[in-house]
């Protein structure tokens, strides 16, 4: 998960961001997206509300 956030993934869509954020920035983007589908339901509710603004 770290090297396709940090390089992104070729002619897909996703970019990479290793010039955006920091290395430590990447892990925490890395752990939270391979932990998404076992987040807290208070935690859930609160991400996609904020993917719909």
């Amino acid at each position: 998960m770290f090297l396709v956030v940090r390089n992104g993934i070729r002619y897909s869509g996703m970019g990479a961001w290793k010039d955006l954020i920091s290395e430590e920035d990447t892990w925490k983007v890395g752990l939270f997206l391979s932990n998404l589908k076992s987040l807290l339901p208070a935690v859930r509710s609160e991400w996609e509300g904020n993917a719909k603004n």
